[in-house]
């Protein structure tokens, strides 16, 4: 009797043992039990799967604008990521069709997953900004690119500018020309009801020859 029951111990030990150096479920996958499976992407309302979006994984501080992957999402709005170095990601989602996106900033990548979370994708709004360069009145157009993001636009030749297919959130921003230089700021971005904002005028220092 106590033999077995030794036996049965040891088996249930050893059961829990192994089940404890089993990776965790990746959050926001189809079924959490199970690690095979992709992630998924919904459309806004979360009831219906977002098919055909672009899906694509960026470190935070990127100025490349060269995605470190980059995948589709298929008819059930699943997708499957390669595996990465353990750190931290941003995952941009986009249906551009629809002028629909998503950001899922701050993910980390543990034993080469990338913790994804069930996503949904909502309608992007459009940001307007100004640039000033000293007491400069008209400028060659100047570059304003989105850190970590493939976004980058120019001004017009009053320092004007448009970013969209953005959602709210917080944002690094690198912004200048060859002739200037270029200067980093940060923004947060909150859209009204009507998917736009005006943000805060951005200075950059005129070259002495030029103010």
């Amino acid at each position: 009797m106590n033999i077995r029951f030794l036996a049965s111990a040891g088996m249930a030990f050893l059961a829990m043992v192994a089940g404890c150096g089993s990776p965790s479920p990746v959050a926001g996958t189809m079924d959490e039990s199970n690690q095979s499976v992709s992630a998924r992407l919904m459309m806004p309302g979360g009831t219906a799967p977002a098919a055909d979006a672009v899906i694509q994984v960026w470190h935070p501080d990127d100025t490349t604008k060269i995605p470190l992957a980059e995948v589709v999402t298929k008819s059930d709005g699943s997708y499957q990521l390669p595996q990465f170095p353990d750190g931290m990601y941003r995952l941009v989602a986009r249906k551009p069709s629809a002028h629909l996106v998503a950001i899922q900033d701050s993910l980390y990548a543990i034993h080469g997953v990338l913790q994804v979370r069930l996503d949904t994708l909502i309608l992007a709004g459009i940001a307007t900004g100004h640039v000033k360069v000293g007491t400069i009145q008209r400028f060659a157009p100047i570059s304003i690119e989105v850190v970590g993001t493939d976004v980058v636009v120019a001004t017009d030749s009053s320092g004007n500018f448009t970013l969209d297919n953005l959602p709210s959130g917080s944002y690094t921003l690198r912004v200048g020309t060859s002739s200037f230089g270029s200067t980093i700021t940060h923004v947060t971005v909150r859209f009204d009801s009507s998917q736009t904002v005006v943000l805060d005028t951005i200075q950059i220092q005129a070259p002495k020859t030029q103010r």
